[in-house]
């Protein structure tokens, strides 16, 4: 089965903190239970980066986003997506449901310049979200499996310093040609990055394989 209803950030303040685990918390339970009743052995709920809150705010360098960095959430967002992951993860604990919840980054419509920004370390493409779902119910697992779902970011550890300092000096590095393509189409490179969201959890878990990258926004033909 898999679990997407959710009230979003964008929701925060229109909707009450109740309705908030009404929908996030309580639903997914009341989805959980209903698997346990009918023998559904696979539940994999859609989850978002946004969870990690306050520990992606950089110190001396971008922020090195892997599934063990411990959440600090903001807001009754973050909070329930984080209890609806324990409520997945008790599921699987207690009654042998296998759950796997994917840690899905920006992915919503935006301008142009943006998206292809954040294909560098903070989005990804809805096609790329459809099969790491399709993925996620397909491939063997067992336990409960927390996964961040992004564009592949080009970046190493080692980068992260020049990140937050001078980010477009680190993507020049990665992709000589993006300045003239980004200068052609009145873009700007970003100054600086204060995260990255690492997939490699899920490319050696899943198979995951993200093929609407930074590159491809682009259009391979610019280069």
């Amino acid at each position: 089965m898999i679990h997407t209803a959710s009230l979003h950030a964008p929701h925060v303040g229109a909707y009450s903190e109740q309705a908030f685990y009404e929908t996030n918390v309580h639903g997914t339970e009341t989805l959980l239970n209903a698997c346990l009743q009918h023998g559904v052995k696979r539940f994999v709920y859609t989850s978002t980066t946004s969870l990690y809150g306050n520990a992606m705010i950089p110190k001396d360098r971008a922020v090195w986003v892997t599934e063990d960095l411990p959440p600090i959430p903001r807001d009754i967002y973050d909070e329930t997506k984080i209890a609806a992951e324990h409520a997945c993860q008790a599921a699987a604990a207690n009654a042998g449901l296998t759950g796997v919840s994917l840690r899905i980054s920006r992915c919503f419509p935006e301008p142009a310049p943006l998206m292809a920004i954040y294909r560098l370390y903070r989005g990804v493409d809805l096609r790329d979200v459809a099969n790491a779902h399709r993925l996620a119910l397909s491939m063997p697992l067992s336990g409960f499996e927390t996964l961040n779902i992004s564009a592949a970011p080009p970046f190493a550890p080692e980068d992260t310093e020049a990140l937050l300092a001078n980010a477009a000096q680190v993507i020049t590095r990665y992709y000589p040609w993006a300045p003239e393509v980004f200068r052609r189409r009145g873009w700007v490179l970003p100054h600086t990055i204060d995260r990255i969201y690492v997939i490699d959890k899920a490319q050696r878990m899943l198979g995951y394989r993200p093929e609407h990258n930074f590159d491809t926004v682009l259009y391979p033909r610019d280069r």
